[in-house]
């Protein structure tokens, strides 16, 4: 932008406006260095931030919805619950501190965060997360998920590569996102920046977009009740027979004989 200045400031005829706009030129150019170099120090200063936010984070874990109640002791029930969710031995003396997050003692989901002493006890638990995706809180029956205290910077970087569609994880309060190389493995590497994400986009592993909604299907309860109805209100023999073999075979584990049986009493159910 200064040099098409300077360009058309040759053309100007007066020589003390020349004088006058070559100074204001220099002037202009040298806050536009200056501002990209703040801009430098201040993206800089950003990530020395969340480097040491990071660092302070790095023993942290965040539980939401842990089995724990408002009249217990947290530190104890935080560890009882690590030692049986996620088969890890766990006493209260391994943490450094534990408490509520949020609304605690009105809330239905609970949300607890934990201190550990060491590293090595939280990266262990940490790794053992995927216990849970079979496990559900026994006081409400709801699903229980971790995650690492992330540095505010981090949170946005990692809201920011899940908006372009990719595939996140992380590692030691960092986000990291999935690569395929060009034999095929998988990696995960870090991110820093938005830069960062949005120069990987393009080659980084994509969530798949998700599909129509399956239409659940029904209980065995629910099929027993329609067929005990339709029993009631039909007439037919045969339909009978029909509806008897299927009351039979409602509690066999293989429910497609059950579809099989009930298919030639559709039009007495409609």
């Amino acid at each position: 932008m200064a040099e098409e200045l300077l360009q058309q400031i040759d053309q100007v005829d007066d020589p003390k406006l020349k004088i006058i706009l070559q100074n204001l030129t220099k002037l202009l150019k040298e806050k536009d260095e200056r501002i990209v170099t703040l801009e430098n120090k201040v993206t800089d200063l950003e990530i020395r931030m969340s480097e040491q936010e990071r660092y302070s984070s790095k023993d942290c874990l965040i539980v939401y919805n842990p089995p724990v109640t408002n009249e217990g002791n947290l530190w104890v029930e935080m560890a009882a619950f690590f030692s049986s969710y996620l088969d890890y031995e766990c006493t209260p003396d391994l943490f450094k501190a534990c408490h509520p997050l949020g609304n605690f003692n009105t809330a239905k989901k609970k949300t607890v965060i934990v201190k550990f002493l060491y590293f090595h006890d939280k990266n262990e638990i940490y790794s053992r997360r995927a216990l849970l995706s079979n496990r559900l809180n026994r006081l409400n029956r709801e699903p229980i998920f971790i995650n690492e205290r992330l540095p505010k910077h981090d949170v946005e970087l990692k809201r920011h590569a899940e908006s372009l569609g990719l595939v996140t994880t992380t590692r030691n309060c960092q986000v990291r996102i999935f690569h395929r190389a060009e034999n095929g493995n998988v990696k995960t590497f870090p991110v820093n920046t938005v830069a960062g994400v949005n120069k990987w986009a393009a080659t980084a592993i994509k969530r798949k977009p998700k599909g129509p909604l399956e239409t659940p299907a029904p209980s065995s309860k629910k099929i027993e009740s329609v067929l005990k109805r339709l029993r009631e209100e039909s007439t037919d023999e045969k339909n009978n027979e029909l509806i008897d073999q299927a009351l039979s075979e409602i509690n066999s584990p293989n429910l497609k004989r059950v579809n099989s049986a009930l298919s030639p009493c559709n039009d007495v159910q409609r």
